[in-house]
């Protein structure tokens, strides 16, 4: 939303009452008597209404006096000032350019033509930015006598003279008011009273701004000073500087607000109050209106809020500030606090401020609307304001759409659609008309604008259809069909003649739709295209050997006379004419009655003509209904443009262009106006003549009067009488219009058909839905939109459409509008974007969703958190956890498996690889697995790994066999070995037992002293080990702990000493783990659990724990060789002593054997 300051015109709350001829100043103070005249330009007609005021910029034809009188002040041509919506701060003036501008005011008894004891004036003005030279602002009289306001030389004086009248020494009465600055404004108030018997005492006073009058005294009375009476420039008059006679031109720059002449003296106290009056109404700060464009969704409400709706005022407070509604929304309703407003309605500045003004937009299909306003405080009253409202279109379909990932999707109608204005989906195309407002000076209601064959091309041709009975004209929404009269069109020759009837807007572009290419439509013309004010349209297009017919709703059509026929039938202004060859006529069906009946008339044609004779009457008539009884329109023998009027009781008013003639055998537009008062004549658009006051306001006719075109009437009743005065030259679309067309309107019939491709543009041929234009503001993130120009559902070069991209609902509709994903794991994206159409519109920011179905991504990669699995792991231990990289999401649930196992040393338990066999570095230092990830929806991945047995210090105790001493005592051991299998030996190891891991291979050959297990179990090594002797069983019970039978004798071999507690190996890199047997916090030993059971095994107890203490590395490698050493002769020492009881055992068996 944003704000637009707007300072406009404003009128006084004051009345002034015209018909009474005074100026009603305050209800407290006395009228004036005897105005002669009052023009204010905030009211510009003299209707005494604020609300009707011309359009900035539009050029003045005339200045209503609104006293009562009718002395208007009028002009024509390039000498009629502009209205300045912005003078005077926004109230509103009339502006002179400083070059040719004027308004002229006709000779009268009470303005000059009289004799004049009193006599006032009182003017408020603007000066513009050039103050130098002569420039008269006003002026009545000549040469010789007369009253003028004037600036010379950036000075300012009021100046009368009376060369006829006063003695030479009093002939030239002037008042010097002083310089005067640029842009800035002034009033003035003169007072001439010649009542006094004494001529000393007859005087001249002129005030400036209010200030102390300056008086000039023997000024007589002012006779007769025929001759001119104009505003803006000097026609013939006097400069005070010199008093010498002025002539014409002096040309006054700037604006003028507000002027009065009384025949009345005025007092001290009425100039005071008419000063007052004048700085309330000029010069007092006004309510500023600050207006803003309110914005919301199609068939949504809108609170007004102060961004929308501001008035302030310095003199008053803002609260109290009076809304006045002069025009109602029309697409939507305005409410106060709930209830709905018409025009006249108001409110507060405090109501917008407590939020209850309020809009409700009807739902339609419109994209604007607005309201307007005057706001008032307690002395003043602003001219007309308006409110901008912008309609954002709701779209008719905005869902999600529903992608696959890595997927090209169609975008269709069925989940974004937006139905912009179109008539009617039938009509497949459709071309924009824009109307240039600079060649429009006024708001033109209902005019039937012209469209020719200009400015459109081969597509238009190409599709619509032969006889042009699908076309179909609407408004600037795009839907409101209006009338329109197809006159002419040829496909063949590409030509057309196109009436449609609309209003046309001086300040803003016009815009028009026309729609085509519908096979099945059968669209006829409508009479109500043109205004039930026309008397008669003849476009000289029909069959001329059937009837010259009238396009209006008044059907009067005329019929060939004298040989008028089809041969008549020329090449006209525009399609087909006619010719008059100074003897043929059409009779009209069309008749007027009544006497001073017709108010008002309006005439206008094409004519071409080349006759120049001296006679008024020798190239009658264009159309006549009788110039001595209602009026007739024709061109002087000379080529003038005559227009004659009469009526009951008036005598014929013969009136005539004055410099301009129409007979050099060219086209000219020409019109004739009888407005009520005044006769005005146009040539080509342009006022040529105007007669003032014509009738004094009588309307015309007397009896009865039928029409001819192409002769004088005096026919009473059809085809009747006539006076055999006919035209000689080519005519075009004649119009008769009972009413008064403006000079705005005449400017735009003319401009519109002489040059229709300047005068309106059409724009490219739009396909239905290509009107739809949506705009990229925010791209997708995760994929591209683009338009599928090729039909490959690929996307090509140059067919994405990221930010600020276009699209239209044709390609929504065609199915080009794709995305694609660029596979990334979401499950949403989406863009934003704007709608527009073809009218100008532009929507709000809009978003569409995007769903992105995930596709299910195999996965990648398998892995584990370590691929080291030391010797010493227990089996079923965990060696590593399992994981697994998958893109999906949401994240897939994953299974292992172990798809290759060679040496069958793994299993697999939830996410954890495990140990399933012992391995031992020395026999293998890796092992090789592969392992399969599943996501559970049909994806895998198998990975191979090879996992490292790390080697760990392990001790082996050693059984030497017999070598040399019988006895087998400690004394005959062999020393130490740790190469398994060696010749000098076997060994086995004790890590072997504690772990399970025992074979029934490891001991073997001739000499082993121990029998071999037939398992792997702990029970089989003790048996092994040392038979099934009680000290067996004992052991076994030690180990087993306190719940050993009590019986149980436990024989014990020769006593050892306890060692500390070791402390696991590890590699470097690998992280400790202290397991759950772990007694003590430092381990320095290859396993605690070891030492403890054997201990136990042996002894019955569990070892007693040395205090820890910390010690260096070398400390630590010292404990560890000693206890080393220490098993070593423990082992052997248990070795011997069984050694022994296998002896025994032996020899007892033998002796059995030997016995048995």
């Amino acid at each position: 939303m944003f704000l637009e300051k707007e300072k406009k015109a404003k009128t006084s709350k004051m009345t002034l009452m015209a018909l009474e001829q005074r100026v009603l100043l305050d209800a407290s103070f006395p009228v004036i008597a005897n105005t002669i005249f009052h023009f204010d330009a905030l009211d510009v007609d003299g209707d005494g209404l604020t609300n009707d005021q011309p359009a900035d910029g539009a050029l003045i034809d005339r200045w209503d006096d609104d006293s009562g009188n009718n002395y208007d002040a009028a002009s024509s041509g390039g000498n009629r000032p502009r209205f300045d919506a912005a003078g005077f701060e926004g109230r509103g003036a009339i502006n002179f350019d400083g070059t040719s501008d004027y308004l002229d005011i006709a000779n009268a008894t009470e303005i000059n033509t009289g004799s004049y004891s009193e006599k006032s004036f009182a003017m408020v003005f603007e000066t513009g930015a050039d103050i130098s030279g002569t420039q008269m602002l006003y002026e009545q009289g000549g040469g010789s006598n007369g009253y003028n306001i004037i600036m010379v030389g950036g000075d300012l004086y009021v100046y009368t003279w009376g060369e006829s009248y006063w003695s030479a020494a009093d002939r030239y009465k002037s008042v010097n008011l002083g310089a005067v600055t640029a842009n800035t404004v002034y009033y003035v108030t003169a007072v001439h009273d010649a009542t006094d018997a004494d001529i000393n005492n007859r005087t001249f006073s002129v005030s400036l701004n209010g200030g102390p009058a300056q008086v000039l005294t023997r000024v007589d009375t002012l006779g007769s000073h025929s001759g001119n009476v104009t505003i803006g420039h000097s026609n013939d008059s006097q400069t005070p500087v010199g008093d010498a006679n002025l002539g014409s031109g002096s040309h006054f720059q700037g604006n003028i607000g507000e002027f009065w002449s009384w025949n009345h003296a005025l007092t001290a106290q009425e100039v005071s109050d008419i000063n007052d009056y004048i700085v309330d109404k000029w010069l007092k700060g006004p309510p500023q209106v600050e207006t803003g464009i309110g914005v919301l969704g199609q068939g949504g409400s809108l609170v007004l809020t102060t961004d929308v709706l501001t008035a302030t005022d310095i003199n008053d407070p803002d609260s109290g500030l009076l809304y006045e509604l002069t025009a109602l929304t029309s697409n939507g309703t305005l409410f106060l606090s709930g209830a709905a407003l018409s025009v006249g309605d108001s409110f507060t500045q405090q109501d917008v401020l407590d939020g209850k003004i309020s809009y409700t937009h009807g739902a339609g299909a419109n994209s604007t609307d607005s309201f307007s306003f005057t706001v008032s405080d307690a002395e003043n009253v602003t001219g007309p304001h308006t409110v901008n409202l912008e309609i954002t279109p709701a779209l008719d379909v905005l869902t999600t759409t529903s992608a696959d990932e890595a997927a090209v999707t169609a975008i269709t109608n069925t989940e974004l659609s937006y139905d912009a204005a179109w008539y009617d989906n039938s009509w497949t195309y459709r071309q924009k008309i824009v109307v240039d407002h600079d060649l429009v000076d006024a708001d033109l209601d209902d005019f039937a604008l012209f469209l020719t064959e200009s400015g459109f091309g081969a597509d238009f041709w190409g599709n619509v259809k032969v006889d042009g009975s699908d076309i179909v004209v609407t408004g600037a929404d795009g839907l409101t069909k209006l009338d329109r009269e197809l006159v002419a069109f040829n496909t063949a020759t590409q030509s057309m003649q196109l009436y449609t009837r609309g209003d046309l807007k001086a300040g803003t572009d016009t815009v028009f739709y026309i729609y085509y290419g519908n096979a099945g439509a059968a669209e006829t013309n409508q009479t109500t295209t043109w205004r039930g004010e026309y008397g008669g349209v003849w476009h000289f297009e029909s069959d001329f050997d059937v009837q010259v017919s009238d396009s209006s709703q008044a059907a009067h059509n005329g019929f060939g006379r004298n040989g008028f026929d089809s041969d008549n039938q020329i090449a006209g202004a525009f399609g087909s004419g006619a010719e008059f060859n100074n003897s043929e006529y059409i009779a009209l069906d069309y008749g007027l009655s009544g006497n001073n009946s017709l108010q008002q008339i309006s005439v206008s044609a094409w004519v071409n003509t080349t006759v120049n004779v001296s006679n008024y009457n020798d190239n009658w008539s264009l159309i006549d209904f009788d110039r001595s009884e209602f009026f007739n329109v024709y061109i002087h023998g000379d080529g003038r443009v005559a227009f004659s009027t009469s009526g009951n009781g008036l005598g014929v008013d013969d009136f005539y262009s004055t410099g301009v003639k129409v007979n050099d055998g060219n086209w000219h537009h020409i019109a004739a106006v009888y407005d009520g008062t005044d006769k005005i004549l146009y040539v080509d658009g342009v006022e040529v003549a105007r007669d003032i006051n014509s009738h004094g306001g009588t309307g015309l006719g007397n009896g009865t009067r039928y029409a001819f075109i192409g002769d004088g009437s005096e026919a009473t009743s059809f085809d009747g009488g006539r006076n055999n005065l006919y035209y000689d030259g080519l005519y075009d679309n004649l119009r008769v219009y009972e009413g008064t067309t403006s000079g705005a309107w005449v400017a735009a019939e003319y401009r519109n058909h002489f040059s229709p491709n300047t005068f309106y543009q059409t724009e490219t041929q739009i396909v239905y839905g290509g009107h739809i234009i949506y705009t990229v503001t925010d791209a997708p993130d995760t994929g591209t939109l683009f338009v599928d120009a090729n039909s490959n559902s690929t996307l090509d070069a140059g067919e994405a459409r990221g930010l600020g991209g276009m699209f239209t609902q044709t390609d929504i509709d065609a199915g080009r509008l794709l995305y694609a994903h660029d596979g990334s794991e979401v499950t949403s994206d989406s863009f934003a974007f704007t709608v527009s159409d073809t009218s100008g519109y532009t929507s709000i920011v809009n978003t569409k969703p995007l769903v992105i179905n995930p596709v299910n991504d195999f996965p990648t990669a398998v892995m584990l958190s370590g691929t080291d699995v030391p010797e010493l792991t227990a089996i079923g231990g965990d060696i590593a956890t399992l994981s697994a990289t998958d893109a999906d999401l949401p994240g897939d649930s994953f299974t292992y498996s172990i798809q290759n196992d060679p040496d069958g040393k793994f299993t697999i338990a939830g996410n954890m690889l495990r140990l399933m066999d012992a391995v031992d570095f020395e026999t293998k230092d890796n092992h090789n697995v592969t392992i399969r990830v599943s996501d559970g929806n049909g994806g895998f991945f198998d990975q191979a790994f090879v996992m490292n047995v790390l080697d760990e210090i392990e001790f082996n105790g050693f059984i030497p066999p017999d070598e040399g001493a019988a006895d087998g005592t400690p004394g005959s051991r062999r020393g130490f070995d740790t190469a398994a299998g060696g010749a000098s030996g076997r060994y086995f190891g004790i890590l072997d037992y504690l772990q399970n891991n025992l074979r029934p291979d490891i001991f073997g050959g001739e000499n082993e002293l121990i029998r071999q297990a037939t398992d792997s179990s702990r029970d089989g090594f003790l048996q092994a080990f040392y038979g099934a002797d009680g000290l067996s069983q004992q052991i076994r019970d030690n180990i087993n702990g306190p719940d050993a039978p009590p019986d149980s004798q436990n024989v014990l071999p020769d006593q050892a000493t306890a060692q500390d507690s070791p402390l696991q190996r590890r590699e470097t890199g690998d992280v400790a783990v202290q397991a759950e047997h772990d007694n003590a916090p430092r381990n320095p030993f290859p396993d605690n659990l070891m030492n403890n059971r054997l201990f136990q095994a042996l002894y019955g107890s569990q070892p007693q724990q040395e205090p820890v203490q910390e010690i260096s590395a070398a400390g630590q490698l010292q404990e560890q060789i000693a206890y080393m050493r220490n098993t070593t002769q423990q082992l052997s020492d248990i070795a011997d002593y069984y050694k022994k009881q296998s002896d025994v055992l032996k020899d007892a068996l033998l002796q059995e054997a030997e016995g048995g």
